[in-house]
């Protein structure tokens, strides 16, 4: 199965807990883009990307800092119905995420 790491777009380097299949058609990938806000801890949206994406700790934190930092991150990327079901889970967490067409 080939992966695609969207942030560490790496083949040398591709972890597999983190990786996206790439299955689907370059015009049907969508991104779930992670936007700061003042209202969530930095704890609570790690452990939110850890048991939505199944990613590390320090995957999951290396995301939230850097959407910290730059006011937004692409945290995963794939199908359409995928990214939707990752965005309503991700906002059960009251997190503010997004889908965008990559």
């Amino acid at each position: 199965m080939d992966v695609f790491d969207p942030v560490n777009n790496s083949d040398a380097d591709i972890d597999a807990a983190s990786a996206v299949k790439t299955d689907v058609k370059p015009q049907d990938v969508w991104e779930v883009i992670l936007w700061d806000d003042d209202e969530n801890a930095m704890v609570v949206v790690s452990a939110a990307l850890r048991q939505v994406f199944n990613y590390s700790a320090e995957r999951a934190s290396t995301l939230m800092l850097e959407a910290h930092q730059n006011g937004k991150c692409a945290v995963w990327c794939g199908g359409r119905d995928d990214a939707e079901r990752h965005v309503a889970a991700l906002t059960s967490w009251m997190l503010h995420v997004t889908v965008a067409s990559s």
